[in-house]
């Protein structure tokens, strides 16, 4: 609500607030009601005037917090559009050009594919890969994929090692 609302809405109040106690004194001053009724209407006000004090007190507070939250919610937001700038330029330099493509897979698919990812010791080749892989000669991708997999070509030579020398032992 805007703060002209509140505004309007409160000189209502207190325009009806006048009125009542011009209309309590005028049936005071004429001798319309008794003293008792007077004293319950005059609580009657003074409580409608604290509720209303309270509520104003209220909403300034609640105005004032939903600015702070907004202003931390913007830093924020540019904060993470900065990271989200920042890895986007990382993977271009490095020729990742489908970061779009796997920004929309969610984080709990990124993460759990991160994770087999390390585990496994592999990762994942850019989709731009496949455009260049068919236009290199067969030597050329043959090098390059020996590249790629040496690493997990070395472990599997060492378990295949391990598993002769456990072969070996076995016929002792």
């Amino acid at each position: 609500m805007s703060d002209y609302h509140i505004n309007r809405i409160s000189q209502s109040f207190e325009k009806a607030v006048t009125l009542l106690q011009d209309n309590l004194q005028y049936l005071a001053d004429n001798n319309k009601v008794g003293q008792k009724f007077i004293q319950i209407q005059n609580l009657i006000i003074k409580a409608l005037i604290d509720y209303q004090t309270e509520t104003e007190s209220i909403i300034e507070f609640l105005n004032h917090e939903l600015t702070s939250q907004g202003i931390a919610f913007n830093k924020e937001h540019k904060n993470s559009k900065e990271i989200q700038c920042t890895l986007e330029a990382i993977c271009i330099i490095h020729g990742i050009t489908d970061f779009p493509y796997w920004a929309n897979k969610g984080n709990s698919y990124l993460v759990h594919a991160a994770v087999k990812n390390y585990r496994e010791k592999s990762f994942q080749i850019p989709e731009q890969w496949s455009n260049w892989k068919g236009k290199l000669k067969e030597n050329d991708l043959k090098y390059i994929n020996d590249l790629l997999t040496q690493r997990h070509l070395k472990e599997i030579e060492c378990i295949q090692e391990k598993l002769n020398h456990l072969k070996k032992n076995a016929r002792i």
